[in-house]
């Protein structure tokens, strides 16, 4: 189907379901641009409401074959000139393709084993993508936001993550939640500078949660009292921190990693 108006019910249903937080939460439906994080999204058997595409892109082989694939599905195609792009895409250069999928959803119920990880108020959406996407790669088999995180259907934050929020759990949850899982019998291990041990030092349990805080305030005090064991990165005194993405991926290797 071809639109022809920036007014178009559907184009301002998408712009707002990445432009508005509550409306997002309110559909159950995320946007997604680009290329890369459509191809993840097929990859990673995402549920498709429609895609949307600038019809002057559908030289690029790539776009044409994503449509191919999508063609054969329930998927709603709807192509647009380039003139009326201007407030459907997030990114500043866009690729011209886009698409409403529905939010993956996990069980609250579902049985917890393995590595988990705790953010808690980190709210970069930058930072939170990037340890999405290290959690995966380390084999976190689930990904807990406590209040104040970023949301993590944000369009910065499905960036960030390069399509790993589309295969990883991820749940928000309460600080009460968080004591419920801990005692299921996981040893919680937080990053702070203060009062805590050397990673290396500290020995690597099967049942382990990481638990990281924010860039500014850290570990909140109702996290802090969770907490079984404190750790920190070792580091030049002219360093005074890192990157909590950064100190987050060193953490779930050496824990996880394995």
């Amino acid at each position: 189907m071809r639109i022809e108006s920036r007014k178009n019910s559907h184009l301002l249903h998408a712009h707002k379901v990445w432009a508005d937080k509550k409306y997002r939460e309110q559909s159950g439906l995320i946007w997604i641009e680009g290329i890369h994080l459509i191809e993840e999204a097929i990859f990673s058997n995402c549920q498709f409401e429609s895609i949307i595409i600038v019809e002057e892109r559908l030289t690029n082989p790539e776009i044409k074959g994503i449509c191919d694939k999508l063609k054969v599905t329930n998927v709603s195609l709807f192509f647009i000139p380039e003139k009326i792009q201007s407030n459907l895409f997030e990114t500043k250069t866009p690729q011209g393709i886009g698409a409403l999928i529905k939010r993956p959803y996990y069980s609250p119920q579902m049985a917890l084993e393995g590595a988990l990880l705790f953010l808690d108020g980190i709210q970069d959406p930058g930072n939170v993508g990037t340890l999405i996407r290290s959690a995966e790669a380390a084999n976190v088999s689930r990904i807990y936001l406590l209040p104040e995180t970023a949301d993590c259907w944000s369009g910065k934050v499905i960036r960030s993550s390069m399509g790993s929020v589309f295969r990883i759990p991820i749940q928000i949850i309460s600080y009460e939640k968080m004591t419920e899982i801990k005692s299921l019998g996981y040893t919680f291990v937080g990053a702070d500078i203060v009062d805590s041990t050397d990673y290396r030092q500290s020995e690597v349990k099967k049942n382990t949660a990481l638990i990281l805080g924010s860039e500014g305030g850290g570990l909140s005090d109702k996290t802090k009292a969770e907490i079984d064991i404190f750790v920190q990165i070792p580091m030049k005194q002219t360093v005074d921190s890192l990157n909590v993405a950064v100190a987050g991926s060193i953490l779930m290797f050496h824990f996880f990693g394995k």
